[in-house]
Formats: C-alpha cells, sequence, structure tokens
C-alpha cells in the first residue's frame, strides 16, 4: 500500500481472484475487476478530505459525482491468482 504522502496519486493494492470474479470462461469478468477497483477504492485514504469532513468543510453536503470504465485487456484467473490493482482521484 502506499504511503500517505504519495495518496494524491492513489493506491496500489494486491486483490485475489475470487470464484464471483469468474465469468463463463474461467477467467475474469469486467464484474469481477469492477469489484476489485471497489475492493482497492474502499482502501483509498484521502487524508485532505477527511480533514475537510472533520472541519466542516461541507456544510452543507457537496454531490460527489464517481466514475469508472473496465476493460479486459489479458486474461486474469484462476481462482486464488492475485492481481494487483492500481485506483485513485484526479
Amino acid at each position: 500500500m502506499n504511503s500517505p504522502e504519495k495518496q494524491s496519486a492513489g493506491v496500489q493494492a494486491d486483490v485475489p481472484v475470487r470464484q464471483a470474479d469468474l465469468g463463463r470462461d474461467g477467467l475474469a469478468s469486467t464484474i469481477g475487476m469492477a469489484r476489485w477497483l471497489e475492493d482497492a477504492r474502499i482502501r483509498l485514504r484521502l487524508h485532505r478530505f477527511e480533514r475537510l469532513l472533520g472541519e466542516g468543510g461541507f456544510d452543507p453536503f457537496q454531490i460527489l459525482l464517481v466514475g469508472q470504465r473496465v476493460s479486459r485487456l489479458a486474461p486474469a484467473g484462476p481462482v486464488g491468482t492475485r492481481v494487483q490493482v492500481h485506483t485513485g482521484i484526479r
């Protein structure tokens, strides 16, 4: 995982391939890959955002839009294989 000073670039996480991530072809599906992004996003700490929340910097609440795109460029699998996921905020 990245150190706090490198968090502005995002986070890198090793995520195991799970049975639920596999498609009919026995390899990770794009839906499974989207789950990996969510796993990595949960681990992402946004220190400036947390500080603003603590100081009341989002009063009243702002709308926060999140988007993602997933493309399977190469096969990933089988179950138990570890994949490296990179995610961040821009």
